[in-house]
């Protein structure tokens, strides 16, 4: 019995068609069946059930994306692609049969923020995430990646709270995946597993961002050091 690698299945039907013929087709396929075997995929990585869920919108860690991301960027800029649009497509099916789909929306959104970029001078459309309230009383414009910001390659959740939830299609998740693929470019920083000091360095260099539009409070400081370290203090008072 041959065992066919997922996706490779029609490779397999077109070329068993004539394999006792042609000796030399027998190399060929089997030199494309390893091929398909040795794909640079983590499949575990692409199960979106793996990933967080959003909480209560303001403890939110996104570090666990990062291998994700990775796995995904290792497949190249098509093939990557292609395989956030298919977990979309899934997220889409669930969604419209009632079985779930909206907190993936958001893990959908994270990973694309984290792995396309803009094109100059192109104006693009908010995720479907509801009106969004901001750390530091800052805005929608201070924020481009919004609801991430990208600091050293660590990703975090710079949203705390909503005012309304947002309401989406059937197809907002696939619809979404597809604009990026059409309208940004593939993001050229590689992903890498941050060690604690450098997650710290990460946060720090954030909570001295020039962006905020007041100096962050202790209750806002505290959650977003909890992003990296998993602790908010007794003392604190969320929102």
């Amino acid at each position: 019995m041959v065992l066919v690698p997922e996706g490779c299945s029609k490779h397999f039907k077109r070329a068993s068609v004539q394999l006792w013929m042609k000796p030399k087709i027998i190399l060929v396929f089997l030199l494309a069946l390893c091929g398909c075997a040795t794909s640079p995929i983590n499949e575990r990585a692409f199960d979106l059930s793996h990933l967080p869920d959003d909480p209560n919108s303001w403890t939110y860690i996104l570090g666990d994306f990062i291998p994700a991301a990775m796995s995904l960027q290792a497949m190249g800029s098509k093939a990557g692609s292609q395989a956030l649009l298919r977990a979309a497509e899934v997220v889409d099916y669930k969604y419209k049969t009632g079985h779930g789909g909206w907190d993936d929306y958001e893990k959908i959104i994270v990973l694309c923020r984290m792995l396309f970029t803009f094109r100059e001078g192109v104006r693009y459309p908010y995720p479907a995430l509801g009106e969004r309230l901001f750390f530091g009383d800052t805005t929608y414009s201070d924020w481009p990646l919004e609801p991430v910001e990208l600091v050293e390659g660590y990703p975090f959740w710079i949203v705390r709270g909503f005012n309304v939830g947002g309401a989406r299609s059937g197809n907002a998740t696939s619809n979404y995946v597809s604009y990026c693929i059409a309208n940004c470019e593939w993001s050229k920083l590689r992903y890498r597993q941050l060690s604690t000091s450098q997650k710290r360095a990460a946060l720090e260099k954030l909570l001295r961002s020039p962006k905020w539009k007041r100096p962050l409070n202790q209750a806002e400081r505290s959650i977003l050091a909890l992003q990296i370290t998993g602790y908010l203090p007794k003392n604190v008072r969320p929102f």
